[in-house]
């Protein structure tokens, strides 16, 4: 479930029935009634887990938003025997929502994913490309990067140049995504 809201009020308006729709619930008018439907919904009429990207969003475009962040967190702690809940936030965001609601925040287990280095951005993103079926070229660069065309130059066959171009390739991904998946697809 990605979390992309629009303006205001609106966003805290459409948010509960946007979620009960999504989990497969009548629709609710706030989160407090959503709780109560997961909390005495079928066992088996909801989803195991459930993943908002992206939760930083939610305080960004809505007046006291944080209080919005508060009560989605608070959401997600009361109804955790029925749904895992997986929320993302960027660590600047986290750390406001710390400061502004640092009860809500003492209600869900906070884990710092570390960014990701130029091998596991490749793996990553290989591993979702390989099931696309296209096939993967790396471009050889037609100016600059003399360190680079000098390697290529001395490299035997056409898969040891590929792995240069798909090394370096990746090692400027990681360096301009600071290792961030979300910026690096």
């Amino acid at each position: 479930v990605l979390l992309h809201p629009r303006r205001g009020e609106k966003c805290l308006a459409e948010l509960a029935p946007h979620l009960a729709g999504l989990l497969g619930l009548e629709a609710c008018g706030s989160l407090d009634a959503l709780a109560a439907a997961i909390l005495v919904a079928p066992w088996d009429s909801l989803p195991d887990l459930v993943a908002l990207e992206g939760l930083e969003h939610l305080y960004l475009r809505v007046p006291a938003g944080t209080d919005l962040v508060e009560r989605v967190l608070t959401l997600m702690s009361e109804t955790e025997p029925r749904i895992f809940w997986l929320g993302t936030m960027n660590t600047s965001a986290w750390q406001l929502v710390e400061k502004s609601e640092p009860t809500a925040v003492g209600q869900v287990d906070r884990m710092h994913l570390a960014p990701l280095g130029a091998e596991g951005l490749r793996d990553t993103i290989l591993s979702r490309h390989r099931r696309s079926g296209l096939l993967l070229h790396f471009e050889e660069p037609t100016e600059g990067r003399r360190l680079l065309r000098r390697r290529l130059a001395r490299a035997r066959g056409h898969e040891s140049r590929s792995r240069l171009l798909a090394g370096d390739y990746f090692e400027r991904l990681e360096r301009s995504s600071q290792g961030n998946l979300r910026l690096a697809m």
